[in-house]
C-alpha cells in the first residue's frame, strides 16, 4: 500500500504547500498556477488538479454551481483572462482562450462528479 495523493497533489490529509513553504489556499494556488500557464511556464495538469481542489472545497462549503462558476471566473479575470468568442489577437497566442474554456469545463465536470 503506497501513499495516496489528493487531487491537489499533496499526500491525502496534507495541505498543499505554497512557494514560501506555507499552506496555500486553493484559490491562491489556482491563481498562481493560472498566471504561470498564461506565461507559458506552468503545467496544465497541475492547473487542472488545483481547479479540482478548489471546486472540491467550494462544493464541501455547499456553494451552488452558479456561485462556484462566478468564483472561478473572478479568479480568471484577476489573472487577466477573459472569455473570448472569436479568435484571440496574435499577441495573445492560442493559449489564452483555451485555458479559459478548459478551466470552466474542468470545474463544471468536477462539481458534478460523483453526484
Amino acid at each position: 500500500m503506497g501513499i495516496e495523493f489528493s487531487e491537489g497533489g499533496a499526500p491525502k490529509g496534507q495541505p498543499s504547500i505554497g512557494p514560501k513553504g506555507q499552506e496555500e489556499d486553493p484559490a491562491a494556488r489556482l491563481r498562481r498556477l493560472l498566471a504561470g500557464v498564461v506565461r507559458g511556464t506552468g503545467s496544465r495538469d497541475e492547473l487542472r488538479r488545483a481547479a479540482s481542489a478548489l471546486v472540491d472545497q467550494l462544493r464541501r462549503d455547499n456553494l451552488p454551481p452558479e456561485d462556484m462558476l462566478l468564483r472561478i471566473k473572478r479568479i480568471l479575470a484577476e489573472v487577466g483572462l477573459r472569455p473570448t468568442y472569436a479568435s484571440a489577437p496574435p499577441e495573445f497566442g492560442p493559449r489564452e482562450p483555451s485555458v479559459y474554456g478548459d478551466l470552466i469545463a474542468w470545474c463544471i465536470r468536477e462539481y458534478y462528479r460523483d453526484s
